[in-house]
């Protein structure tokens, strides 16, 4: 395999993290009907993943932790198992093959992400199951409880209360203010 230089990776890693943004978003937004290409930009789909990654705790955990595996799979276990002078995909060098598990781990990690996210935001807009969290000052002190499903650079997804529809509005000259509302007390046993 020829060695890949600085270039060629970065060019490499950059269609990656659109693929995988483009993927992601596509599927998850389908689910409930919208076309998340008419309403987003380059920039939202290639930093979707970074997104996702930093939304939780547990999904770069899960991350750091299958990479670590990988590696020691890849150092102790693998080279018992296969003899080196077998002329195949699997004699390729560990960065590479390291490389290839990670990426095809990640986008398996991802594929599931966005299939569960989508199945289970159709699920709760169907069944009226979205609790506001926000409140949306419109331009002309318009108020308006929602619960919003997604945001990017240039629209913000959002249901708003007792109602079972997404709404997207621009926010550029429309949104005044999004307000966090406090997390309701927790119910005492």
């Amino acid at each position: 395999m020829k060695n890949i230089g600085i270039q060629e990776g970065l060019s490499l890693g950059y269609v990656y993290l659109l693929l995988l943004g483009l993927m992601t978003d596509s599927i998850e937004y389908a689910y409930v009907g919208i076309n998340i290409l008419n309403y987003s930009t380059f920039l939202d789909i290639l930093i979707t993943p970074l997104k996702h990654l930093t939304s939780n705790t547990i999904l770069p955990t899960v991350l750091a932790g299958t990479i670590l595996l990988f590696y020691l799979w890849n150092e102790y276990v693998y080279p018992k198992m296969n003899k080196p002078k077998q002329e195949n995909f699997l004699t390729q060098s560990k960065q590479a093959r390291l490389i290839f598990m990670l990426a095809a781990m990640i986008i398996g990690m991802f594929l599931g992400l966005s299939l569960g996210m989508g199945s289970k935001l159709k699920e709760r807009l169907e069944a009226g199951k979205m609790k506001p969290d926000h409140v949306i000052t419109f331009n002309g002190d318009k108020k308006m409880k929602v619960k919003i499903i997604g945001q990017n650079s240039l629209y913000i997804f959002y249901v708003p209360e007792g109602e079972k529809e997404i709404i997207i509005s621009p926010i550029a000259d429309n949104i005044f203010q999004i307000k966090k509302l406090p997390l309701p007390p927790k119910a005492k046993k």
